[in-house]
C-alpha cells in the first residue's frame, strides 16, 4: 500500500507541476479567457456524467448554491484567468513559484474567516517564504528589458494565488457543511465555467478555436489530468494519509515547474532564484512541520 500511496503522490506532482506548461501551450490563437472556459466546461461536463452515473447527491438549497457560486467565481474563474495571463509575461515556472504563497495565504485567511490561531511558528515561516518569492522574482523584475511586464505577470500571479485560497476557505465551508468533495466541486466548476463565460463574452472575446495538435492536446491534458484526475488523487491521499502530508506535494510544484521550464522556455537559474526556492521550500516545511511530542 505504500508503494501504491508514494506513486499517485508522484503523478499528482508530476500532473500539478508540468500543468504551468500545458496553460503556456495554450497562449496563441485562443484568447487566455476563453482557454479558461473550455477547460472547465470540459472537466464540467465530465464530472457531470460521473455524478450521474455514480449517483452523487446534486440538489442542495439556494444558501449553498449561493456558496457554490462564490466558490467557483475565485477557484475555477479569477484563479484561473489571472494565471492564464500570467503566463503571458513570466515563464510558467516563476508563476508557479507565486502559487506556494498559498500556504501562507491560507493560514492568514483561515484565521480570518474561521478564528484559526496564528502561531509564532506560521509567522516566522511566513516571513522566509515570502523574502524568498521575493528573491525568485527580482532577477526579472529589477531587469534592464521587460521590468513592467515582469511586474504586471507578478501582479497577476499573486492574484491568482489570493483566489486560490477564496477558493480553498470555500472548500473548508463546504466541508464542515458535510457536503461531498465531488458535489461541491462539480456545482463550484460548474458555476465558475458560466461565470469565466460571462467575463469572455462581456469583454467581447472572440469566440474562437486552435484545432493544432498543440492545443487541443494541452486542453484535453489540463481538463482530465490537471483537473479531474490531479484533484481526485489529491483527495483520495486526504483520505488516505491526511491532509497535512498531502500538502508537502505542494512544495515540489515550483521545482517540477521551474524544471520544465529551464527545458523548454530557455528559463536562466540567476543564484538568487536559487537561494529564494531554497528559502521558498525551507519556510512552506517550516509552516507544515510539526515536532513529535514525547510521552
Amino acid at each position: 500500500m505504500k508503494l501504491y500511496i508514494s506513486f499517485l503522490y508522484g503523478v499528482m506532482i508530476l500532473i500539478w507541476g508540468t500543468s504551468w506548461l500545458g496553460i503556456k501551450l495554450q497562449l496563441g490563437v485562443v484568447a487566455p479567457e476563453l482557454s479558461v472556459v473550455y477547460r472547465f466546461v470540459l472537466a464540467s461536463v465530465i464530472m457531470w456524467i460521473f455524478a450521474v452515473i455514480s449517483q452523487q447527491r446534486i440538489r442542495f438549497s439556494r444558501y449553498n448554491h449561493t456558496m457554490f457560486a462564490i466558490h467557483g467565481f475565485f477557484q475555477f474563474c479569477l484563479n484561473y484567468q489571472f494565471f492564464y495571463l500570467a503566463t503571458e509575461y513570466l515563464t510558467s515556472g516563476l508563476v508557479s513559484v507565486a502559487l506556494s504563497a498559498i500556504i501562507v495565504l491560507n493560514i492568514f485567511n483561515a484565521a480570518l474567516f474561521f478564528g484559526q490561531k496564528i502561531s509564532p511558528q506560521a509567522l516566522l515561516a511566513s516571513m522566509i517564504g515570502l523574502t524568498g518569492l521575493a528573491l525568485v522574482f527580482w532577477p526579472e523584475l529589477t531587469a534592464t528589458q521587460g521590468t513592467v511586464k515582469s511586474w504586471i505577470g507578478l501582479g497577476f500571479s499573486m492574484g491568482g494565488t489570493l483566489c486560490a485560497s477564496f477558493g480553498t476557505m470555500m472548500a473548508m465551508r463546504h466541508g464542515r457543511a458535510n457536503i461531498s468533495i465531488i458535489s461541491s466541486t462539480l456545482w463550484a466548476m460548474t458555476y465558475g465555467s458560466l461565470f469565466s463565460a460571462i467575463f469572455a463574452l462581456a469583454k467581447g472575446t472572440p469566440v474562437t478555436m486552435d484545432w493544432s495538435v498543440q492545443y487541443i492536446t494541452a486542453l484535453v491534458y489540463l481538463a482530465i489530468f490537471a483537473t479531474i484526475l490531479a484533484f481526485g488523487i489529491y483527495f483520495y491521499l486526504i483520505k488516505k494519509i491526511g491532509a497535512n502530508k498531502t500538502s508537502y506535494a505542494t512544495l515540489f510544484f515550483p521545482l517540477v515547474a521551474l524544471t520544465i521550464s529551464t527545458i523548454f522556455e530557455d528559463y536562466h537559474w540567476p543564484w538568487l532564484a536559487v537561494i529564494g526556492v531554497i528559502m521558498v521550500l525551507v519556510g512552506n516545511i517550516t509552516i507544515l512541520y510539526k515536532p513529535k511530542q514525547r510521552h
